[in-house]
């Protein structure tokens, strides 16, 4: 899977009525700061992993070492920074466009564009629409420039239903809904990065205090380890009140490389506010014998040192001692392979 969204690329191209001149019916004045309020923020769907300095996510074939890095957790952190970057910094895009003002604000949608950069074979449109008192949809869509308005693709869209205070205004970070992100859509557009697939994010974060729910599937989207095939990966996220929290994943790779290739896991990771934790893994298909039941398990410290590793198909890959982990016992991921 690829792990630097080139969609940030060409999304930053966008230029905002503050440096447009000419541009008809930019710089309405109606008051669109529902809309603005209603889009989810990247706080609401961020996925927070104990942090430290990292590398891409890579299948790596260096071993950890008790008291080295422990590897499950940088697998655990990469992962966490490949589902925040193909997603929460697109909506940091979007919220710096509307911060400008709206192209025209109706009874029940504000509309942000079209808006071409000089220099830019694109042209962007952002649109927020009240569905009800509670919900919102929004999308993010493009064109080439000087096509017809029946020509724009949808870039990403969303519904969110934000939180409310008491007397019925909208609390901003808070609420829940879905994305959807297509860099298929993206890639018909004459300027675009190399990303293919699609992201669809379903998120709950009600309030301060609650417990968050994030999951994501990526569909069919580039596998760099392997140039030219395709991965689909599923992940679940759950943040608690006190800090500590869980991420699990599946990856599976296209059924082209599965006899030759990787095989398909599922991981699952559990860390407390300290960032101590524990990882489990079970793998099938590939290059894992049918009759293997091929799993390992590996715990580290509030350093993110490992202190223990178990690994059911060979057991020279082991070290340290399993009374050091946080979580005493293996907890495997639910998600289907």
């Amino acid at each position: 899977m690829s792990r630097t969204p080139k969609i940030l690329t060409w999304l930053a191209s966008i230029t905002l009525c503050a440096g447009m001149s000419g541009l008809t019916g930019c710089g309405v004045t109606e008051d669109a700061s529902e809309y603005r309020k209603a889009l989810p923020t990247t706080e609401t769907v961020a996925v927070k992993v104990p942090q430290r300095s990292g590398q891409a996510l890579t299948e790596s074939s260096t071993q950890a070492l008790v008291n080295e890095t422990a590897e499950f957790y940088q697998l655990t952190r990469d992962v966490s920074r490949s589902i925040n970057g193909g997603v929460v910094w697109v909506l940091t895009l979007i919220h710096a466009v509307v911060q400008y003002p709206p192209t025209e604000v109706s009874e029940n949608t504000a509309t942000w564009g079209p808006w071409t950069d000089a220099l830019s074979p694109n042209t962007y449109k952002v649109m927020v629409t009240r569905v009800s008192p509670s919900e919102y949809s929004y999308v993010f869509l493009g064109k080439a420039k000087g096509a017809a308005d029946s020509a724009f693709v949808t870039v990403l869209s969303g519904t969110h239903k934000p939180t409310l205070n008491v007397v019925g205004a909208i609390v901003e970070r808070f609420g829940q809904g879905n994305l959807l992100l297509d860099w298929d859509n993206a890639a018909t557009l004459p300027e675009h990065g190399d990303e293919v697939g699609k992201a669809a994010i379903q998120y709950v974060r009600t309030a301060p205090g609650t417990t968050a729910q994030i999951t994501a599937k990526f569909t069919q989207v580039k596998d760099d380890d392997r140039p030219g095939r395709r991965v689909d990966a599923d992940y679940q996220y759950s943040e608690n009140p006190d800090g500590s929290g869980s991420l699990e994943f599946t990856f599976s790779p296209d059924p082209a490389s599965i006899e030759d290739g990787p095989a398909k896991f599922a991981f699952s990771s559990r860390w407390l506010q300290t960032g101590a934790g524990r990882a489990d893994v079970k793998a099938v298909g590939g290059d894992v014998p049918a009759n293997v039941n091929a799993v390992a398990s590996e715990c580290w410290d509030t350093l993110f040192k490992s202190s223990y590793m178990t690994a059911s198909w060979d057991p020279a890959l082991g070290w340290g001692d399993a009374a050091s982990c946080t979580f005493a016992t293996p907890s495997y991921s639910d998600l289907k392979l």
